[in-house]
């Protein structure tokens, strides 16, 4: 500090999280929140990150990419294109670990370190959509209508939920 004073200015924050490897998520933006695994570095102001020590990083980066936590992400916790911090803390996580799911999620991690764009969305998101509907206990009305949303509010994604075409007709 100028004139000498011993006193601190600025400090690290968290450090004992640096480069620790943790789940990472946008926070604004029509697909937020978007969660990603990965090894987070010194925060930023705009750092959004999860570290977990009671499951598998990739059971919960399952869950949270399921439809279904999208559709309560979007419609329930925040319908705003911000999401943040606290949003995060109201997500439902049922913590029964299933290990097909971590498996189904490591797979996608594998081919995508292969091939930056794997498409993930028309395989393995069926398989982990269908775990997370099971293990949130949705009926086939509940998932009709998690999917019929999904559809409507990602059109360009509405191929991989099965919907498209009564999405299409709806939007006649």
């Amino acid at each position: 500090k100028k004139g000498g004073d011993e006193s601190i200015c600025s400090r690290f924050q968290n450090k004992e999280f640096y480069f620790m490897q943790g789940i990472t998520f946008s926070w604004t933006g029509i697909y937020s929140p978007t969660f990603r695994k990965g090894f987070v570095g010194p925060f930023d102001h705009g750092s959004s990150d999860i570290f977990c020590d009671n499951m598998k990083l990739e059971f919960l980066l399952g869950i949270l990419c399921s439809k279904i936590i999208r559709f309560m992400t979007r419609t329930i916790i925040n319908h705003t294109v911000n999401f943040g911090i606290d949003d995060v803390k109201d997500i439902p996580i049922i913590f029964k670990q299933r290990q097909p799911l971590v498996e189904i999620v490591n797979r996608v991690i594998e081919k995508q370190q292969q091939k930056r764009l794997y498409d993930y969305m028309s395989e393995e998101q069926k398989e982990i959509d269908k775990i997370v509907y099971e293990m949130y206990g949705l009926n086939e009305d509940d998932i009709r209508e998690v999917e019929t949303w999904y559809a409507r509010r990602y059109p360009k994604l509405a191929k991989f939920s099965g919907m498209e075409q009564s999405s299409n007709a709806n939007s006649s």
